[in-house]
């Protein structure tokens, strides 16, 4: 996961390819992930917060299929 955020942070897709998008299913489970970026995003050590750019948490399968299709 961490090879993708650092692609997708550093714009590292040509322009044919479609932006990655990862689904972290489980809001709970990934409460801590999502704190650290948003404390890293606040920090300004992110150009932008993933979470809600780059990742998608879902707690449903109609939240991941509303993402995929």
């Amino acid at each position: 996961m961490q090879e993708a955020t650092t692609l997708i942070q550093h714009n590292k897709y040509s322009q044919e390819e479609k932006l990655l998008t990862i689904i972290l299913f489980g809001k709970e489970y990934w409460k801590g992930l999502t704190l650290q970026y948003e404390k890293l995003f606040e920090m300004e050590l992110l150009s932008e917060n993933p979470i809600g750019n780059s990742f998608f948490l879902a707690n449903s399968k109609e939240d991941v299929m509303d993402v995929i299709l």
